[in-house]
């Protein structure tokens, strides 16, 4: 008994820290979106090597990278023989909104390419949603154009979307 009880609470604490790591992840976004990017490219000196980073790759690897570990954990617990049916049932259910959010993100960046825009990246929440668009600006009937594409693929309403010009 005294084993199962502590295979669980490990399991628990790991589907615990999929979830902080994903709500950390979030916030960290939001807070970085809050900074105004200006340019196109980023540039980072590393071991005396000057290094440019497009940002909005640099973010679609980031997140790529994120996702993977997230998915791996709720591997690992599906496929514990010592989880408990309840830990799997959850695990899996977050495995299934992770999978539905990377749907969700790659349609809507589809979308937004096709409309004649260079790059993007689409970030999906539980309830909001964030599009970072390489342009230099949007006019009103290109942001309208997005906002009804977004919320008519999401459900979400207008409110909870952002649609940021990366230049």
């Amino acid at each position: 008994m005294r084993n199962r009880l502590g295979s669980s609470l490990v399991l628990l604490a790991m589907v615990i820290t999929v979830c902080v790591t994903a709500k950390l992840t979030s916030d960290v976004v939001k807070s970085e979106l809050a900074i105004p990017v200006n340019s196109q490219e980023v540039t980072r000196i590393k071991d005396g090597v000057e290094e440019t980073k497009d940002p909005i790759s640099e973010y679609r690897k980031e997140r790529e990278q994120l996702r993977a570990m997230q998915k791996s954990q709720l591997n690992d617990i599906i496929h514990d023989p010592s989880s408990e049916a309840s830990i799997i049932k959850s695990a899996q259910e977050h495995l299934m909104k992770i999978m539905s959010s990377e749907k969700t993100e790659t349609d809507l960046e589809g979308m937004i390419r096709m409309r004649g825009f260079e790059d993007c990246v689409v970030v999906a929440g539980d309830d909001n949603l964030n599009a970072l668009i390489r342009c230099d600006t949007l006019t009103a009937a290109e942001t309208t154009l997005i906002l009804e594409m977004i919320t008519s693929e999401t459900g979400f309403s207008a409110g909870n979307v952002k649609i940021i010009p990366i230049n």
